[in-house]
């Protein structure tokens, strides 16, 4: 696991050396995942392979006004 900040964005990398992710395995904490860095203008990724698993996400530092409104937060 990484966390990093740089060039205004919050990195969150997680990785392992497992078997990766059968298809038919359930996938809604991903989608919530990807869900929450768009709220916040972010992006998310996961990779699956015989090698592996990798799941990043990726938000801006500090949400502009029109980025909270936009996306329904009160912050």
């Amino acid at each position: 696991m990484a966390l990093t900040a740089a060039d205004g964005h919050i990195t969150l990398e997680i990785t392992d050396d497992g078997h990766g992710s059968p298809a038919t395995t359930r996938r809604s904490g991903l989608a919530n995942i990807e869900k929450r860095a768009t709220i916040r203008g972010g992006t998310s990724e996961f990779r699956s392979s015989s090698s592996g698993t990798v799941v990043r996400w990726r938000v801006p530092y500090f949400l502009t006004p029109s980025t909270r409104t936009e996306n329904g937060l009160n912050l």
